[in-house]
Formats: structure tokens, sequence, C-alpha cells
């Protein structure tokens, strides 16, 4: 078991259980946002983050975790019949080309989407990229944008038992 200093602001000892040998958790890579996180105004995909990652076994898979923090502009909660903005979002790999998961959300004011997706990709370097678009715009009251307030991926290369 891997263990962290004992930092003087927490009262005990802290253990970041990994498990050490052939199994587990091999890396840990963090993704690089868009310098500017963009405003989603239509049904084409922008990218949000990117990550890459080497992966030298070729049963090892990558487990990503996505969190994204979006944003109306204008708030639907008061709306009759209640009428949300569909926001949708996607894991990509660039090459080979693939789609590793899609999922969608639907946001009436603030929203946090976060989701899981694994890839088996074989042994290599490879990109993947976080990509986010408006697939529902409410009507009325028009909202037109809605605007990305954080993004956190994250990519493990995980050894299977």
């Amino acid at each position: 078991m891997s263990q962290f200093k004992k930092d003087p602001h927490i009262p005990f000892q802290c253990a970041f259980p990994l498990p050490e040998g052939p199994n587990g958790l091999r890396q840990f890579k963090v993704g690089v946002n868009s310098a500017s996180l963009p405003n989603l105004t239509s049904p084409i995909f922008v990218p949000l983050s990117t990550v890459s990652i080497t992966i030298n076994s070729p049963n090892d898979i990558i487990r990503f975790m996505a969190t994204i923090q979006s944003q109306t502009l204008f708030s639907s909660v008061s709306s009759t019949p209640l009428n949300g903005t569909v926001v949708g979002f996607r894991i990509r790999r660039i090459a080979p080309a693939a789609t590793i998961q899609s999922v969608q959300n639907t946001d009436f004011d603030e929203l946090t989407t976060t989701f899981t997706a694994f890839d088996k990709p074989g042994v290599g370097t490879f990109f993947y990229v976080l990509e986010g678009n408006l697939v529902r715009r409410t009507n009325p009251p028009n909202t037109l944008v809605e605007g990305i307030v954080s993004v956190i991926l994250t990519a493990e290369e995980i050894a299977l038992n």
C-alpha cells in the first residue's frame, strides 16, 4: 500500500490503497482542457479536453472518468411544460478512430455530468478527446447557449487480474 506523508492539517495518517505488483493501476493521466472552455451552441461537437496514454500490455484496459459542469444562460425551471436544454458529451479515440462512450443530460439551470468509460485499444500510444454539443435548446425561453464551467478528464491504465 502506498503511503502519503502526514499532512500537518490532517490529524491522521493518509493511505491511498493502490495494488502493487502485476495487477491493478499502472498509470494515471489527467486531461488537458481547451485553452478557453467553450460554450455549446450547436449540434456540432467541440473539444473540451484531451488526454494521451501509452499502453505496453495488450491485455490492459483504459478507464476514463469525465466530469463536466455547465449552465444555461437562461433558466427553464419555470417553463410550462417543463422543458430543459439537452447536452451531449462523448469520449472519442483519434486513431484508430472510435467513439468510446456517448452520454446526454438535461439541464434546467446548472448541471454536473459525470460518466465512466472503458477502452481496450491494444499496445501503443493513444489520443482521446472529450467533446460536447448542444442537442436541444429550450423554447421558450430560447436558451441558445450552454456554458461550460469546468471539465475534468482522467485516463487510467488498469492491468486485469
